[in-house]
């Protein structure tokens, strides 16, 4: 549903038929950290079930990032403060979070706060991995395979790719969630997941955009555990992610990384070679939940 109408819609009646059954509640895992301190009303004060509340956001309300009228990041730390831990995407979002919370929470909740918070990248399956030995030969595609919106800065990518195709005409831009191509140079070809993969071995480049909530980017991980190097806008969040690719400041600095990928094969296959041993070491799915675990 639409996102506010979600943080803040809570169904109590929903939640009296799951308590009347005859199940025993050992843990909550919860995404949407701001229902918790609902959730244990209902649980805690007419039931005998007291279980602690853990869980996982990679979306907090931070005022500078939501674009709606209204935020619900209250909510997010009135429930924070009643989980035992929450796991998110990356120590950039984490400080975002903290920096929003001295605005509203005691020093005290603060430090509440920080304690509960725990940053937890998440993992890639290892077999999902392709070997260096697997790099195919790839074509001139520019992937930018996350979604096309605000938070995304898609506009100023497309302003990017524009300035780009003035100084040359021989790549595409492969962009799989755009719903209609607005350029004659970009296609939006959809796929089934195997298909996706394949599609992304095609590509020689992609492009991490700036992402104002400071968040983990598993589109770039997608591309990357393929075989495709990412060019990568120049915050903390994205050097957790890969700390050896190649940053952008600005669209010149983009540009300028674009046409070493398209022309120097040799750099574009040893920055990918580098993408995969670093996930290799760093971001194996089995390996990051032994820290939740």
């Amino acid at each position: 549903s639409y996102p506010q109408n979600m943080r803040i819609h809570f169904d109590v009646k929903d939640w009296n038929l799951i308590r009347h059954r005859k199940w025993d509640f050992d843990l909550i895992f919860s995404h949407l950290p701001e229902h918790t301190l609902n959730i244990k009303n209902v649980l805690y004060n007419t039931s005998s079930h007291n279980p602690p509340v853990v869980g996982y956001c990679h979306w907090f309300d931070i005022k500078d990032v939501v674009v709606s009228t209204m935020h619900a990041f209250t909510y997010n730390l009135m429930g924070l403060l009643e989980m035992k831990r929450c796991y998110l995407n990356t120590q950039a979002q984490k400080d975002l979070v903290l920096e929003e919370a001295e605005k509203i929470l005691s020093i005290w909740n603060c430090k509440k706060v920080d304690k509960i918070l725990e940053v937890q990248h998440p993992g890639i399956r290892e077999v999902d991995i392709i070997e260096i030995e697997d790099i195919q030969p790839y074509e001139k595609i520019i992937v930018f395979n996350h979604r096309p919106a605000t938070y995304k800065d898609f506009d100023n990518f497309m302003k990017t790719m524009d300035l780009l195709w003035e100084q040359r005409q021989d790549f595409k831009v492969w962009i799989p969630l755009l719903e209609v191509s607005n350029r004659p140079y970009v296609y939006v070809t959809k796929y089934d997941k195997d298909g996706y993969y394949k599609e992304l071995q095609r590509c020689c480049v992609g492009y991490s955009p700036k992402q104002s909530y400071g968040g983990w980017s598993v589109a770039s991980t997608d591309g990357i555990m393929r075989g495709v190097p990412y060019i990568m806008y120049d915050a903390p969040y994205y050097k957790e992610l890969n700390p050896k690719a190649n940053f952008f400041e600005d669209n010149d600095d983009a540009i300028q990384l674009l046409n070493e990928y398209l022309d120097n094969e040799s750099h574009r296959n040893s920055m990918a070679k580098d993408g995969l041993i670093h996930l290799k070491k760093h971001l194996i799915y089995t390996i990051e939940m032994q820290k939740m675990l």
